[in-house]
């Protein structure tokens, strides 16, 4: 499990950045649009940009015995979690 959340570090401090920045941008000023940028957009541009500039790194994965797809799912995972929470946030 913590090798599940230290590669999703990587891809959510991107993620939060490039969410945050994309909903000042389409949301007009304000942050309404965050979590869903952020489930969606954002999810899927930083694990692009993670796999695009990190792509060393995954040997370390490899080592370990944990393939690209375990990770990313492991990532998705862990990103469905803060959503749903971050959307229960705003609806309270």
């Amino acid at each position: 499990m913590y090798i599940y959340w230290n590669y999703y570090k990587t891809i959510l401090i991107v993620n939060v950045s490039l969410s945050a920045a994309l909903s000042v941008t389409f949301g007009l000023g304000n942050f309404s649009m965050l979590p869903y940028i952020f489930a969606t957009i954002g999810f899927v541009l930083s694990c692009f940009l993670v796999r695009f500039f990190e792509n060393n790194t995954m040997y370390l994965y490899y080592n370990l015995g944990f393939s690209r797809t375990k990770l990313l799912l492991g990532s998705l995972l862990f990103n469905s979690l803060i959503t749903l929470f971050l959307l229960t946030i705003i609806w309270i």
